[in-house]
């Protein structure tokens, strides 16, 4: 008999328990700052991308400068432009975007490729706030610690993401039920962002087969 409890979890071509997801989940929000300071925030239309850069610093560690916020800044409107020319600013679910589509997000990308000190990381930080439903937070610890690749590019950005995409189908029912339980407790996630704290628990113990429980190495 199964584990009431116990849940798992593809993720990158292996599996992993999860014991008492939910629960992971609310202490997580409770504990890490990025679900009060980045999360639970709300963006403007007109000044969304300031307020992600300041929600990206208080809540995801993002450690965007001054100078490195005033040069996204001067970005707004070709930001702006590229996200109505893509049409993802009805975003849509991960789940609905083929590679095609995908691949659209690298002109988005590129407008940051410029931007001295803006690497993949920050960048998904940011966008990720506009966009909780399509656009992934790749940090180092996802890319390097949970799917074994480089961050370095664009190119190496996209097939992270295409990599996040097939584990995020692989795992949808175990998410939409997660995501519900999660909201009968005044928790807010997408599915998406749910999915990326997993991943980036996986990511703090790398050679644990359990996500949440204790880490020996």
């Amino acid at each position: 008999m199964n584990h009431p409890l116990l849940i798992k979890l593809i993720i990158n071509k292996n599996e992993y328990c999860i014991e008492n997801p939910l629960l992971i989940i609310k202490t997580f929000c409770v504990l890490d700052p990025s679900y009060k300071k980045y999360d639970s925030k709300k963006l403007g239309d007109d000044i969304w991308l300031e307020k992600a850069i300041e929600f990206s610093n208080q809540g995801m560690r993002a450690r965007i400068s001054g100078e490195e916020k005033r040069k996204i800044i001067e970005k707004q409107l070709e930001l702006d432009e590229k996200i109505k020319e893509l049409k993802i600013f009805e975003d849509k679910n991960l789940l609905d975007k083929n590679n095609e589509e995908i691949e659209k997000l690298r002109e988005l990308f590129k407008i940051f490729e410029n931007i001295k000190g803006v690497k993949n990381a920050k960048m998904t930080k940011i966008l990720h706030k506009k966009f909780p439903n399509l656009i992934p937070v790749v940090d180092s610890i996802i890319a390097k610690k949970v799917y074994c690749r480089k961050n370095k590019s664009i190119d190496d950005l996209i097939e992270i993401i295409k990599e996040i995409k097939k584990d995020y189908k692989k795992n949808i029912i175990f998410l939409e039920k997660l995501k519900f339980n999660l909201k009968k407790e005044n928790v807010n996630l997408s599915l998406l962002r749910i999915f990326d704290i997993m991943l980036w628990m996986k990511g703090q113990c790398p050679k644990q087969k359990i996500i949440g429980g204790v880490c020996d190495g």
